[in-house]
């Protein structure tokens, strides 16, 4: 999903003025930052990272990290791509020109985690008839958080988080709790 949005003033009052997008990319994807001016006086033009380093000072690489490429690199656009995204690549990016005065413009990385596999843990011993179990399904590394639904062998339960349903016969050994 891309936003396009000046970060100050209007683009068509300063041809000078950056142009960059908010990105939404999931943890191991590739990521496309993308500044653009809509006319050039031959200054150069800056990729920024969320700790303030400079990422790409025109064509020159200025971080030794290998998953951030130059991917274009004209008088009125720079784009550079990040492989691999970790959920520490979030946050704001900067591109600036470097005329008088300088300009911004921001671009916001988020970067979705995708959940592992969906664990059940708390009463693992038979349960007779008419008995309360307390289960919890619990997944890592969602963001946003997963949705999970709990299923008594095919039926999906309803309900919001925390239920309670007294064991009944013939109830099946397993459960599952797959996230949505």
């Amino acid at each position: 999903m891309s936003t396009q949005f000046p970060s100050a003033g209007s683009v068509e009052e300063d041809p000078f003025q950056p142009v960059a997008s908010n990105e939404m990319v999931p943890v191991g994807g590739t990521v496309t930052l993308t500044c653009r001016v809509k006319e050039s006086d031959n200054s150069t033009l800056q990729w920024t990272n969320t700790a303030q380093q400079t990422l790409y000072f025109g064509e020159k690489r200025a971080l030794r990290d290998n998953r951030i490429q130059l991917h274009r690199s004209t008088p009125t656009e720079l784009s550079i791509t990040i492989s691999d995204v970790q959920l520490s690549d979030e946050g704001e990016y900067t591109c600036a020109i470097f005329t008088m005065p300088v300009r911004t413009a921001r671009a916001t990385v988020t970067v979705l985690g995708v959940p592992g596999n969906p664990q059940i843990s708390g009463y693992e011993d038979p349960v007779r008839e008419g008995e309360t179990v307390t289960l919890t399904c619990t997944t890592t590394r969602s963001k946003p958080p997963a949705n999970i639904h709990w299923f008594r062998g095919s039926e999906k339960l309803e309900g919001h988080g925390a239920e309670e349903s007294r064991a009944q016969l013939p109830d099946p050994v397993r459960g599952r709790c797959p996230s949505a």
